[in-house]
């Protein structure tokens, strides 16, 4: 696999687009395919990024959630025009409101 252009892009993420740092590590089979990493992890102290920091991740479930649907979606076990009621029944006879009126809302 070629990862130059991720690389490249990467890189001008930092130079062009002053992204204060970027990691990315890619693998395959457990096995490490790629790493790239660039740019501060303290733009204060003007310290590099040198691969072993840690990250401290939030709200990345919507990023995981969808990797684990299309994976899935890859295997044919959902297709997209699905309805959502054929895996969460609750949702069958679900009611949309075509207006809202705050007055009446209690």
């Amino acid at each position: 696999m070629n990862f130059e252009p991720l690389k490249d892009y990467m890189g001008r993420l930092v130079s062009e687009y002053k992204v204060p740092g970027v990691d990315c590590i890619v693998y395959r089979n457990h096995k490490e395919l790629f790493r790239y990493y660039a740019g501060k992890k303290d733009i204060e102290k003007d310290i590099n990024i040198d691969g072993c920091e840690l990250y401290l991740i939030f709200s990345m479930t919507k990023m995981l959630t969808c990797t684990a649907a299309l994976q899935l979606m890859e295997k044919g076990k959902f297709n997209l025009d699905d309805n959502l009621s054929s895996y969460m029944p609750e949702f069958k006879h679900l009611k949309v409101e075509k207006t809202f009126d705050a007055s009446s809302k209690g």
